[in-house]
């Protein structure tokens, strides 16, 4: 078996330089091969068959969040809930969203313009986004939208919000399709609760948009008030890092946020 290359061009072991395939039906191929081995001398009477085994343009990229993520075969539109099960169903970490990039089979059948009939914010680039939970419920079977082959299936691996010092249980939790929000109070009761020797009113969520940003917001939260209704709930991001400091570590306190984002980077991640 010889691979087409992304150039278009397949390297045969017999001639001196590859041959352009792009393009080309199977039998104008086929006559190309065959006319090259003869001129080089390498065949005085070839006789070629060429067959497709396998094609990008037959095949979709099932990536992210699932437990078999590969290049799947796929011959003509189907399902995006049965592509994920072909993929063996979403894995734990999977996030709430799944986004379809539309391949040159969907261009074709579609037009150049993709239509959003399925509520399913499409996009001008070609860019599907699917609601997992909203896909699940079943509750508009529109969301099941159609995979063409040529495209490509990503399941967005879920954010993860951590919790560090006088807590009982320090960590990462994750936020999977069946927790897409937290809190800082629903966080706290994931944690188990403060510790005795927890400053809350001097507790800080440290923001930022990817774990390896380097710059980052502090946001100062009384979480005593918080804790007695006083001040509202404060709703988390993905990355975010609640700091809750401990009376007896002052040196941890004046360090603040550089010792909350070292705690968290070897902390366990827990998925509820």
């Amino acid at each position: 078996m010889y691979r087409v290359n992304q150039s278009g061009q397949l390297v045969f072991p017999l001639l001196p330089k590859p041959l352009t395939a792009a393009g080309l039906t199977l039998d104008a191929f086929s006559d190309l091969l065959a006319s090259e081995l003869k001129s080089s001398g390498t065949i005085s009477d070839p006789h070629i068959s060429v067959s497709i085994k396998e094609s990008r343009l037959h095949a979709i990229s099932i990536t992210g969040a699932v437990k078999t993520p590969q290049v799947y075969p796929l011959l003509g539109p189907t399902k995006l809930l049965a592509v994920l099960t072909q993929a063996g169903g979403i894995s734990d970490d999977a996030g709430s969203e799944v986004k379809i990039v539309r391949g040159g089979a969907a261009n074709a059948s579609l037009g150049s313009a993709i239509v959003n009939s399925t509520n399913t914010n499409a996009e001008d680039t070609g860019v599907i986004t699917v609601n997992l939970n909203e896909l699940f419920a079943g509750i508009n079977p529109l969301l099941n939208a159609d995979v063409y082959p040529g495209d490509w299936v990503n399941v967005a691996r879920a954010g993860v919000i951590y919790v560090v010092g006088a807590v009982n249980r320090p960590g990462g939790f994750v936020l999977n399709t069946s927790r897409e929000h937290l809190t800082v109070l629903q966080l706290v009761a994931l944690a188990e609760d403060l510790k005795p020797t927890a400053k809350r009113e001097h507790t800080i969520i440290i923001r930022r948009r990817q774990p390896q940003d380097l710059e980052r917001q502090e946001i100062a939260i009384d979480l005593k008030k918080v804790l007695k209704g006083k001040s509202p709930d404060i709703p988390l991001e993905p990355n975010d890092i609640l700091f809750v400091p401990d009376s007896a570590g002052s040196k941890a306190l004046r360090r603040g946020a550089e010792a909350a984002i070292q705690l968290a980077t070897g902390l366990a991640l827990f998925r509820l």
